[in-house]
């Protein structure tokens, strides 16, 4: 079941970040690094709490 769940966070990380580089990439305005910037703090937090979430259902069964 651990695998299962790495897995799923790996895909998770994968659709978003897909998700991010397509927009940034037909964004063309001035302020596009710092969208690129917020979008790519969002991956972050969001793949960590993804990921604690995974390892915090893993250790509790």
């Amino acid at each position: 079941m651990a695998l299962a769940g790495w897995i799923l966070s790996f895909l998770f990380l994968a659709a978003v970040a897909s998700w991010v580089c397509t927009a940034v990439r037909e964004d063309d305005d001035t302020e596009a690094l710092e969208r690129a910037r917020g979008f790519f703090t969002m991956i972050l937090v969001g793949t960590t709490l993804f990921s604690a979430a995974v390892w915090a259902i893993e250790w509790l069964t």
